[in-house]
């Protein structure tokens, strides 16, 4: 049977994973290591950097081999884009930006793949979001 997780923070989200279980952010620790198939991640800009780089850890510490992890994050280049060509609002651009506490990029994400154990499947950007999914090569 394979082990779908959803990664939330339930202080600020209340978003529902069809197919997945979700689990709040700070009970990582209970998921078993190497248990997890696919990983959803969400959540990570609500989180100060430092904290963001346990989580990643711990959550990559959580995947099976072949396991896949996928990380949602906002796409500030796109939004604030969208916000100076007056296609979006003010009012929307902050709506989307409201509790973060880091702004991540692909390139922050990359730095904290360990290539010997993983690798990037690939970026997609999505309307106002990028989707960057790793998989697990080996323990």
């Amino acid at each position: 049977m394979k082990r779908n997780f959803a990664l939330i923070n339930q202080k600020i989200e209340t978003t529902q994973f069809l197919d997945y279980e979700t689990i709040d952010i700070g009970a990582l620790g209970s998921i078993i290591n190497y248990s997890v198939d696919n990983l959803s991640c969400g959540c990570l800009e609500y989180e100060d950097l430092d904290t963001i780089k346990s989580i990643f850890e711990s959550a990559c510490l959580k995947l099976k081999p072949k396991g896949i992890m996928t990380i949602y994050l906002t796409d500030t280049k796109k939004l604030m884009s969208a916000y100076v060509s007056g296609a979006i609002s003010s009012k929307t651009m902050l709506e989307t930006l409201n509790h973060k506490k880091s702004l991540l990029s692909v390139d922050d994400i990359c730095s904290l793949i360990d290539v010997s154990n993983f690798k990037l499947l690939q970026i997609d950007p999505t309307n106002n979001l990028l989707i960057i999914s790793l998989q697990r090569i080996s323990l």
